[in-house]
């Protein structure tokens, strides 16, 4: 758990000329007087998945900023971050090859931002669920249905059961998250607790043994 830490960037993590994976964790209400409240990708190809990344601030990319760099941000569970989820700078100016994937993850209460002189094909952004929309294979605009985001419980409600930490059971809802089944079917969903669905869920738990099950 990375909390109430802050930097002028990076207030929780700064990536920098790293290959890092950055997976597991809670980054939630850090700072950054500058750039990137919760995590600075910079000069970077890392990997930043299955985190919940909530309620960080910054100047510029509250949860996410990726400057200069080629990563895989995927399968997190992004909130209400300030004033952004993520930030996406140019990829390219030192000859980075290949696109920054940005893909199975929850943005929600918060947005993507562009900087003006990306270009196409610096950025692969799909099978998202993204509050307001956004272009691309796979992308939603649904609720998620949180099981209990004010209490910073981020797994996903589902009538075949969800992991209730708090309880350390599964319970059942009665209604199911349309996030479920619905990321990339080509990644990999076999740490999912059955049934799964044969494929990988959205968000922070997605593709772990903590995934709502499949109705």
């Amino acid at each position: 758990v990375f909390t109430h830490n802050s930097a002028y960037g990076g207030g929780a993590i700064m990536c920098y000329g790293s290959e890092a994976t950055i997976t597991n964790n809670v980054i939630v209400d850090n700072s950054a007087d500058g750039y990137g409240g919760g995590v600075v990708a910079w000069y970077a190809d890392c990997t930043i998945a299955n985190n919940v990344i909530a309620r960080n601030s910054a100047l510029a990319g509250g949860g996410i900023m990726n400057w200069m760099s080629v990563s895989t941000i995927r399968n997190n569970t992004i909130v209400a971050n300030r004033p952004s989820a993520m930030l996406l700078e140019g990829t390219r100016h030192f000859g980075w090859e290949g696109a920054t994937v940005v893909q199975n993850n929850i943005i929600w209460h918060n947005e993507i931002r562009v900087a003006e002189e990306v270009t196409d094909g610096e950025y692969e952004i799909r099978y998202n669920d993204v509050q307001g929309g956004w272009d691309g294979t796979g992308n939603l605009d649904v609720d998620p249905l949180f099981a209990d985001a004010g209490n910073d419980d981020y797994h996903l409600k589902s009538q075949a059961g969800r992991w209730d930490s708090g309880a350390v059971a599964w319970v059942a809802d009665e209604v199911t998250s349309p996030c479920i089944d619905a990321g990339n079917p080509t990644t990999g969903y076999s740490k999912e607790p059955r049934p799964n669905g044969q494929r990988i869920n959205l968000g922070a738990y997605g593709g772990t043994d903590r995934a709502s099950k499949s109705p």
